[in-house]
């Protein structure tokens, strides 16, 4: 048989553990940090979505109420534009149809706090604003006529991240082509 060589092991555990204690705390630094980082990141990137999302989803309901109108009216109110759309709604009553004229507008309008928001036809029912993350403020609604195309410009800002998103668009309404 072999004999065993007897090693004086006494005082390895705790130099052991001086080497590896602080190889452990700086890769939970690292992890805490880096886990941070993702987590501020991640909202940062939510908060560029939505605000895409809600300038993008405004700007498809503006359009949609002007396809379906047949005139536009364009007035300032020192903030911005305020659209007003006309559009003819018909209904059967018996044999006869009746021809109503309803109006859909689009205002932006200041807040309190600063803040700016895109308000369908009155200050209650605002189209813009109402996001957690994004924190949206519309910075620019802007109307242009040009004979029967309407031009759309819509800008919004995060105030979340600072960053801005804006659209713009052409709506053609043949029913004007004749009257300007």
């Amino acid at each position: 048989m072999w004999a065993k060589k007897e090693i004086d092991e006494a005082g390895y555990g705790l130099t052991e553990l001086l080497v590896s204690l602080p190889t452990l705390i700086m890769l939970l630094a690292v992890t805490a940090f880096l886990t941070l980082w993702l987590y501020q990141n991640y909202r940062m990137q939510l908060a560029d979505l939505e605000l895409q999302a809600e300038i993008q989803l405004t700007m498809e309901r503006i359009v949609e109420e002007a396809h379906r109108g047949s005139r536009y009216v364009i007035t300032e109110n020192g903030v911005g534009s305020k659209l007003t759309i006309y559009r003819r709604e018909d209904s059967w009553h018996g044999n006869r149809v009746t021809f109503a004229e309803e109006t859909v507008s689009f205002e932006l309008l200041a807040y309190s706090g600063g803040g700016h928001r895109l308000v369908l036809n009155q200050a209650s029912w605002p189209l813009t604003g109402d996001s957690d993350s994004g924190l949206v403020n519309i910075s620019r609604f802007y109307c242009r006529s040009d004979g029967a195309i309407l031009h759309l410009e819509l800008e919004g800002r995060s105030r979340f991240t600072g960053h801005s998103f804006a659209l713009t668009t052409d709506v053609y309404f043949p029913e004007m082509r004749d009257e300007l």
